[in-house]
């Protein structure tokens, strides 16, 4: 089956995303949300379950939908350029008034490329002051023009999955969709939802429920595919779904996760994917 493309984002009043149908929407996390191809190079590869993943037994949930993150996973978040984050960076800075020495303010900075703003700054101690100063910078960043940001070299094989495909960000949404936008991968999701740092943030254990139930599967029949133990590997994991996690440069590997794969055209090696609508059969 070909992966729908997604419909245009539509922005209500407030100028928050709203949600849309099921037919493929760009969404921000809502604290009431707790709730939820054709054949290419990953649907002709061989199925093999890795050492990570033969404990999961021969009967396996056939994969009908998988969710993907986006930072290190699909793309390197420090990709954008290290100068893309000086603004937010120095308006925090200018608000620390000695809460922080600078080594410690550097390594908080440092943690901003792999994790969401509102976790670094509860880790770090950050005052209000700080806190709010480095939410109003991230809020208005976008990727510049200028920047040389493109995604990993298999990013593309997501178009080429026999199920359907969505993506679940966390960040701030303004500059997410920047990102997605850039990439130009928007196309390939049935929906793309963003937990908004700005917002009543409920992590994204809600958004995977939600897509769960719009796609009508069973928890083992949507697979999740990330690199951070804590942000989805765990949260997929707690819900029962199936985890890779993507082992890119620099990223720890976790044995939470199911499976470990460096490069997307391994994923049908080791998730059992469906070939048609309605097809359980396990892997050869």
């Amino acid at each position: 089956m070909k992966v729908p493309k997604i419909s245009p984002q539509q922005a209500g009043p407030s100028g928050h995303v709203e949600n849309q149908p099921h037919t493929g929407t760009t969404e921000r996390a809502q604290p009431q949300a707790s709730a939820a191809a054709a054949d290419g190079p990953l649907a002709g590869m061989p199925r093999r379950q890795t050492q990570a993943g033969a404990s999961a037994g021969a009967n396996r949930s056939t994969i009908k939908a998988v969710i993907f993150d986006l930072d290190n996973t699909l793309a390197d978040a420090k990709g954008v350029g290290n100068k893309t984050f000086a603004p937010a960076f120095d308006a925090i800075r200018q608000a620390n008034r000695g809460t922080l020495d600078e080594a410690a303010l550097q390594k908080s900075f440092d943690e901003c490329w792999r994790t969401s703003f509102p976790e670094v700054a509860a880790k770090h101690g950050y005052s209000a002051e700080m806190t709010k100063a480095g939410n109003d910078a991230f809020a208005n960043l976008s990727v510049p023009e200028s920047a040389p940001y493109v995604g990993y070299s298999d990013m593309d094989l997501v178009k080429d999955l026999p199920v359907p495909a969505h993506l679940v960000t966390s960040g701030f949404t303004h500059y997410q969709n920047s990102k997605i936008d850039r990439l130009g991968i928007r196309d390939a999701f049935k929906s793309v939802m963003i937990d908004d740092a700005l917002g009543k943030s409920l992590g994204k254990k809600p958004l995977f429920e939600k897509i769960q139930a719009s796609e009508g599967l069973n928890a083992s029949e949507v697979a999740i595919v990330g690199d951070n133990p804590h942000s989805e590997i765990s949260v997929g994991k707690a819900l029962g779904m199936p985890t890779v996690q993507m082992l890119r440069p620099g990223v720890a590997r976790s044995e939470l996760a199911d499976h470990h794969i460096e490069d997307l055209s391994k994923l049908s090696e080791v998730l059992p994917f469906a070939k048609e609508s309605g097809d359980e059969s396990s892997p050869a």
